[in-house]
């Protein structure tokens, strides 16, 4: 789980315009950061990890948040890793909403420009729609991408296919 002493690495994640073109803007305060994640931390039902790799070297976040009864939003999903390690992450978010929360389905809302990461949502086994819808809290159109738990087994095998091949 995220920790107030991350504030700095995720705020510099945030910051970093190869990362941020499609998040909302953040200010340039480690102690706002801080605050906010103290804020996460107490809403009931939100999962806010680091991204990192086996010698714990950190690379990015995820999170999983927004759930109602047996649905849950994965987001936050910022990192410099590289395809495998964020293919992995994605694998991990997901096992953790089906396996650990028993959750029936996941689902992401992805700006609508972000065709990096609409593709990747597709390759990954998620359904991606067509329907564009505004956002009032990001101010952003999104588009909606869902995992329901009955897939999940074909997604986690083909994508631990990938992951295991390096």
């Amino acid at each position: 789980m995220v920790e107030e002493n991350d504030a700095e690495f995720i705020l510099s994640l945030r910051l970093d315009p190869n990362l941020n073109k499609f998040i909302s803007p953040t200010k340039n305060s480690v102690e706002e950061q801080m605050n906010w994640i103290r804020r996460q931390k107490l809403v009931q039902g939100d999962y806010y990890f680091i991204i990192q790799q086996k010698d714990k070297t950190p690379l990015g976040t995820i999170s999983l948040y927004n759930i109602v009864e047996t649905v849950g939003e994965f987001g936050r999903w910022i990192s410099k890793g590289n395809q495998v390690e964020n293919l992995e992450s994605a694998v991990l978010i997901h096992k953790f909403a089906f396996e650990a929360l028993k959750l029936k389905e996941v689902i992401t809302l992805t700006v609508s420009s972000n065709q990096k990461v609409l593709s990747f949502h597709k390759s990954f086994g998620a359904v991606v729609t067509d329907e564009i819808t505004y956002r009032e809290d990001v101010r952003l159109y999104v588009r909606k991408a869902f995992v329901k738990t009955e897939e999940f087994s074909g997604i986690y095998n083909k994508n631990m296919k990938i992951i295991n091949l390096f």
